[in-house]
């Protein structure tokens, strides 16, 4: 009896272990409140993952969605529907080393030092 107990204790040890030891999937995630300097640290981020200028984002960047979507190029308004923008996506994601943003298309991401998030679960 006493050689099943420690088997069966050993064995949830070993398991709990190994899942402690596992790395965790991204996640996509929110920001409860937007400042200043997180709001300069995400346009820094899309610049170092896009090129280009600092766009200009809202105030309330990722505080309803984990997905950010910029617009960039010449919109001539016309009826038809006819311009040369380009769409750019990004995600706010939670990772083990802190929130990141993602380039969707690229999948490179940089990590925000500045930026507290919280991952969304579905």
């Amino acid at each position: 009896m006493r050689f099943i107990f420690c088997t069966l204790l050993l064995s949830c040890i070993s398991l709990t272990g190994c899942k402690h030891t596992q790395s965790s999937e991204p996640l996509p995630a929110i920001i409860a409140l937007t400042t200043p300097t997180m709001k300069a640290e995400i346009q820094t981020a899309v610049v170092s993952l896009n090129g280009g200028v600092p766009p200009l984002i809202s105030d309330n960047v990722f505080m309803n969605s984990s997905t950010l979507l910029l617009e960039s190029g010449v919109s001539d308004q016309s009826i038809l529907g006819i311009n040369s923008l380009s769409v750019q996506t990004f995600q706010l994601q939670k990772r083990d080393i802190g929130c990141v943003l993602l380039a969707l298309k690229t999948h490179q991401y940089v990590l925000l030092k500045s930026v507290p998030c919280q991952a969304v679960i579905k």
